[in-house]
């Protein structure tokens, strides 16, 4: 093998490793909510979650947790500053509600 051909074949792998790595990071693993009631309640494992209110403000909004029946547009997020003891969820980025805990 010429150098010519290892030097292609190292930097075709990097590009591979690199590409699996970007790619794998990308994918982020969010709880699973489940809406009961017709969407009045949301259940994660044993937990249900019920309707607090309506959202005043979207930057008080944390980092996302979980998708609501795997749809990625159905966020759930958690609150943030006082509202640490909710559970905010964005519904289809149309409308802010918090959730508390039953």
């Amino acid at each position: 093998m010429s150098w010519f051909a290892v030097k292609k074949w190292t930097s075709f792998l990097v590009l591979v490793l690199l590409t699996t790595i970007l790619v794998s990071c990308d994918k982020k693993e969010y709880m699973g909510f489940e809406e009961l009631d017709g969407g009045s309640k949301l259940k994660c494992g044993d937990t249900v979650y019920v309707f607090y209110g309506a959202l005043p403000d979207k930057s008080l909004l944390g980092k996302q947790i979980g998708v609501v029946n795997n749809d990625k547009k159905h966020k759930v997020f958690e609150g943030v500053s006082n509202l640490k003891n909710f559970k905010i969820c964005l519904d289809k980025g149309e409308h802010c509600r918090q959730l508390r805990k039953t």
